[in-house]
Formats: structure tokens, C-alpha cells, sequence
């Protein structure tokens, strides 16, 4: 669905509401009651701010389309390469400069600005931001981020400074949810429900005048709602006046990849206690692969089990592969297959097992206990189409000065808004007692 199109059904669903509070009181010959009155204000309000991003929208599609007449090439993400251009001479840390009041708000800072405002608010994101917010349209801009230009390898910055020896970067988890195939979903619009098959007609074979069996197909949906992600880094002062392309690279990595970390962690083990998400070994009804009552070294055949058990639901199909920890690959890569073959379970290739790919990080816990057994770690197998990691808008950033202003450092407050969902339990079987010390 086109993002006009989104925008427009929503605005006539809201319209629709206001005029079925009206048609009711008028029916009844009353004034609308205080509850009836506050929901057809919000209704009103919301239809002002959607005429308002309707006609942004018209009108930046309207740019789109000229600017495409001329360059003739637009990128994958319908962003005009000229657009792009604009955008890559865009900040982090002048953004941050700006929103600490070190600079102006101007130029490319003031529009992206507003552009992320009305993101969230069209998201359905109340928003009154104290601090400057960055669009998604900067956060999923792709830069050459590796000294020699390229994407793959070690991400490192797009200039090696020589000043950089008390920079130092923290050793993060390596993140691997979107290389397995889980949809990423960015420019959410309100809160999403995802209708599903919960019972099916199943006919019977009859006699010609046998009464039939009544076998009616039943649904039930899946909600996805924008839940506050939020966290605080201290940067010095002197970091943030610096203009070197590697300090600007370290930054927004950063917080791009904190955001990053807790969206694939959720995603993998989100407890969906209080607003966090609901992972994938927490979810009710993945398929189960038992090594012993107390843990068990992980064996082929486990891994055969896993991709067994998802194939017992129907559900071998999509982006299939498999998802463990560092621990568990050493393990496997120890294990022989058989006695006499001389394979041993993960075979020589860093990111494939039994056949399917497979995704290693230590974002995977290896802290799980069973019976007399602990520090056991799991390892899954599925459809990671299945999946669902969502975010609404951008990221908002505020710098604090004061609270560490004895230190000369600045404290910046990060906030976006995100959710994740397993679509269906069934694409997922995991074996969570493997030992692998």
C-alpha cells in the first residue's frame, strides 16, 4: 500500500467515525456526551493533520516526479539521487551541535527535522520533541563505511584520522536477524493488525443425503504497536566540535547500531513482559527439540530434529535457517557427524549448517538453565520471513549539558519507537539445553 493511499484511507475512517458520533446523538436527540465530544475532537484533529501530510506528500511525490524527469534515476528506497546527495551532506554530529545550541538549526538540519516530526506524528506518534529528531530517510541512507569504500568486512570509518587513539569502540554482538531474512518493517503508520487463520474448513466425505459437519475456517489477528526504546550516551564536548569523518562515523554507528543491538536482541529472547517485545524463544508454540533432562551436547541429529520439527507444521518454506551463539558453532565444530565419515557438524563454512545458512551471535544467551544443568545455549531453526521487526518514525536525540557538565561531557538522550512480532510459532522449533562450555 502506497503511502498516499495509507493516508487517505485513514483520513476517511476518521471522517467516517466523526459522522457516526453525530449520526448517533442526532438519532437520540441529544448534545454529544464529554466522552463522545473528546473522541470526536481527537477524530477532527487527527483529519487536520492528516490533510496536512496528505498535501506534503502529493506534493513531494509531485518534486519526485520532476526530479526524476530530469535526473531519470531514482534509488531503491525512492529517494531521487540528487535528494541523496543532500542528504549524505547531512550530520549526526551537527545535528547533535545544533540540537545542544552550539549552532543554528538551519538548512538540511531544520527540514530533516521537521520531516521527522511529521513522520512520527503521521505514524501516530504524539510528539512535542525537546531535541532534534532525525528521519528514517537518514537512517536507512546506506554510506560506504570501510576505509577502502566498500560495505562488507570490518565497519570501520570513511577517513582514518590520526587522532583517534583515546576513541576507542566497544566490541558489540554481531547483528544478524536481517541477513536470516527477518522483515524489517520502517514508516509505520499507527498501531498494525495482521489477521490469522486460526481454525480451517475441513470438509468430510458423505453419503448423497448424509448430513454434513459444521467445520467453519475461524480467525484471530496479531497486534504490532510503537513501544519507546530509549537509552543515554555522555559524549565529551570535545567530541562533539570535532569534524572528522571518523568521529562522525563512530557516533551515528553508535547509536544506529545500540538501536540495531536491541531490536535483533528482542527479536531473538524478548522476555514480552512490560513493553518489551515478545522474541522468538519466548514464544508459545515454536516447536521443540529436547537434548536431556539436564542439557545435552548438540548433536547432527538435533540439528536435523529442528529442521524436522518446522517441517512436521508445514511451515518449511520462506527464509529457512538456523540462529545460535558463538559457543554453541565451537561446539558443532568439534562434534564429528558420524563415527566414521570424518565430517564434523559445522562443517568449514562460518555461516552455514546441514545445509540451510546460519547466523552466530553472542546476542543468543548462553546463561539458560535446565534440571541440574546451566549455562546451556539454544539454537533455532526457521522461517525468519516470519519475523516481523517494526519501527515507527525516526530517532529523536536531546542533549543534556548539564548533568555531566562538571566532567565536560554532554549527556544525549536517544528515543525511537519499535515493536517486533512472530508471526507464526510454527516457522520456529528450537532446542534450548544444548551444552557448549
Amino acid at each position: 500500500m502506497s503511502r498516499l493511499k495509507s493516508l487517505r484511507d485513514e483520513r476517511g475512517q476518521k471522517m467516517e467515525a466523526m459522522r457516526d458520533i453525530d449520526a448517533k446523538a442526532s438519532q437520540e436527540k441529544r448534545s454529544l456526551t464529554a466522552d463522545e465530544q473528546n473522541e470526536w475532537d481527537a477524530a477532527d484533529q487527527r483529519v487536520s493533520e492528516l490533510d496536512a501530510e496528505i498535501r506534503r506528500v502529493e506534493r513531494q511525490e509531485e518534486i519526485n516526479a520532476r526530479m526524476a524527469a530530469t535526473s531519470g534515476e531514482r534509488l531503491d528506497n525512492g529517494v531521487n539521487e540528487n535528494d541523496r546527495r543532500d542528504i549524505q551532506k547531512y550530520s549526526w554530529l551537527g545535528a547533535v551541535r545544533r540540537a545542544a545550541g552550539y549552532e543554528s538549526m538551519d538548512g538540511i538540519y531544520k527540514e530533516m527535522h521537521e520531516e521527522a516530526v511529521t513522520e512520527a506524528r503521521s505514524s501516530g506518534i504524539s510528539t512535542s520533541p525537546k531535541g532534534i529528531m532525525i528521519p528514517s530517510v537518514v537512517l536507512n541512507e546506506k554510506r560506504d563505511v570501510t576505509a577502502t569504500g566498500g560495505t562488507g568486512g570490518n565497519q570501520g570509518g570513511v577517513a582514518i584520522a590520526t587522532n583517534l587513539m583515546n576513541f576507542i569502540e566497544a566490541l558489540r554482538s554481531q547483528l544478524v536477524l536481517a541477513g536470516l531474512g527477518a522483515d524489517f518493517m520502517t514508516g509505520l503508520v499507527g498501531n498494525l493488525d495482521f489477521p490469522e487463520e486460526d481454525g480451517l474448513f475441513a470438509p468430510t466425505w458423505l453419503t448423497e443425503n448424509q448430513t454434513s459437519n459444521k467445520s467453519d475456517a475461524t480467525f484471530k489477528k496479531k497486534s504490532m504497536s510503537p513501544k519507546r526504546l530509549a537509552g543515554h550516551m555522555d559524549v565529551s564536548e570535545q567530541i562533539l566540535l570535532q569534524t572528522s569523518p571518523s568521529i562522525e562515523t563512530r557516533l551515528r554507528n553508535q547509536m544506529v547500531r545500540g538501536v540495531q543491538q536491541a531490536l535483533d536482541l528482542a527479536g531473538i529472547n524478548g522476555s514480552g513482559s512490560g513493553q518489551e517485545p515478545t522474541g522468538i524463544l519466548q514464544t508459545v508454540g515454536i516447536g521443540e527439540v529436547i537434548g536431556g533432562a539436564n542439557g545435552a551436547a548438540p548433536t547432527y541429529d538435533h540439528i536435523v530434529k529442528l529442521a524436522g520439527a518446522v517441517d512436521a507444521s508445514d511451515a518449511l518454506l520462506g527464509n529457512l535457517g538456523y540462529l545460535t551463539n558463538t559457543k554453541v558453532r565451537t561446539a558443532l565444530k568439534l562434534t564429528k557427524k558420524d563415527a566414521g565419515s570424518g565430517l564434523f557438524v559445522w562443517g568449514d563454512s562460518q555461516n552455514e549448517l546441514a545445509g540451510y545458512k546460519a547466523g552466530v551471535t553472542n546476542l543468543v544467551p548462553s546463561n539458560l538453565a535446565k534440571g541440574t544443568g546451566t549455562g546451556l545455549s539454544p539454537i533455532i531453526f526457521g522461517n525468519f520471513n516470519d519475523l516481523l521487526i517494526g519501527q515507527w518514525a525516526g530517532i529523536e536525540i536531546l542533549p543534556d549539558p548539564y548533568t555531566k557538565a562538571a566532567e565536560g561531557m554532554i549527556r544525549m538522550h536517544v528515543k525511537t519507537f519499535a515493536d517486533v512480532l512472530v508471526a507464526r510459532a510454527k516457522s520456529f522449533a528450537a532446542m534450548k539445553d544444548a551444552i557448549a562450555q
